[in-house]
């Protein structure tokens, strides 16, 4: 093959959770050319060996439903990282993938490409190579704050409707009043006006496609809060998923769907089919007076 073109019609989350899967790839072919079509940021893989082409470049008969195509005259493997491509084999209508999904779906890839996968879910976790990207901004923050007490609400919308939770404005107000020595970064403006409250867009200065900058102060964070949305989504790094001494809740319908949903994890994951602003302050309490820390692999626990 001369040419791989990866491609994605949907939005950020969908293309970062199959990001090791496309590095890993990469590294199988490295004579090929390696481009990446898709309609988000091009800093999303800033920090693969691709370069990024729009959605327009595409073959005009490929589209979202397409798993693979090849042009074997051209020699060129078009893939699709879309995991909603394989509904109706590996996914039911309405499912949505989680980290022990993704490995059955890219079998398929690999066998066509003829290459060897890892074994387990777990070697796949996505990485981001953050000297890629600016974090000037993001470290002065941490530098500010001192790295510690750190809460990431990640309150944005999660565009493929897996969670019914609003934008958090009166949880993150409760918190905010009940914990005033933490620090809380938070990724969607709310009409929230504490010291302890910063948003995103103001820590980083306005920075465009701000996802990996995120994803880095999420590193530093002992609670991670959200609903699938991108930045939550991108918080889902191998790093924080190995790390013992921190916390991510998810607020969604249903745990299969959270990225953690399935498997076992060193990181504590834990989940909640709730809307109620009263019951997730509680919850989220809980998580920062008493958290559950242990060094052992473990399942998503429901709250």
């Amino acid at each position: 093959m001369k040419r791989i073109v990866f491609f994605n019609f949907w939005q950020n989350g969908d293309c970062f959770i199959n990001k090791q899967y496309v590095r890993d790839i990469i590294r199988h072919f490295p004579e090929a050319e390696i481009d990446y079509a898709h309609k988000n940021h091009p800093n999303i893989v800033a920090d693969l060996k691709c370069k990024h082409v729009p959605l327009e470049s595409l073959p005009s008969q490929l589209n979202m439903w397409i798993p693979i195509a090849h042009d074997p005259e051209a020699e060129v493997v078009y893939i699709n990282t879309w995991i909603g491509c394989w509904i109706g084999k590996y996914l039911d209508h309405g499912e949505h993938a989680n980290f022990t999904t993704l490995p059955r779906v890219w079998k398929e890839v690999y066998d066509f490409l003829k290459i060897d996968m890892m074994q387990s879910y777990e070697d796949y976790h996505p990485e981001i190579y953050y000297e890629h990207f600016d974090n000037t901004h993001a470290t002065e923050y941490l530098n500010e704050i001192k790295h510690s007490s750190l809460v990431v609400f990640c309150n944005g919308q999660a565009m493929s409707k897996q969670s019914s939770m609003g934008n958090m404005e009166r949880i993150i107000d409760l918190v905010a009043d009940a914990f005033p020595d933490y620090n809380f970064f938070v990724t969607d403006r709310v009409n929230v006006n504490r010291s302890n409250v910063k948003f995103s867009d103001d820590v980083l200065k306005g920075t465009v496609g701000n996802l990996n900058q995120i994803s880095y102060v999420s590193n530093f964070a002992k609670l991670i809060i959200g609903k699938n949305s991108g930045p939550f989504t991108y918080a889902h790094t191998r790093d924080n998923m190995e790390d013992p001494y921190k916390t991510f809740m998810c607020f969604s319908h249903k745990m299969k769907d959270c990225l953690m949903g399935e498997g076992e994890y060193l990181t504590n994951s834990f989940f909640s089919d709730t809307i109620d602003d009263d019951e997730a302050f509680r919850i989220i309490s809980e998580l920062i007076t008493s958290p559950k820390f242990n060094n052992i692999k473990k399942s998503t626990k429901q709250l």
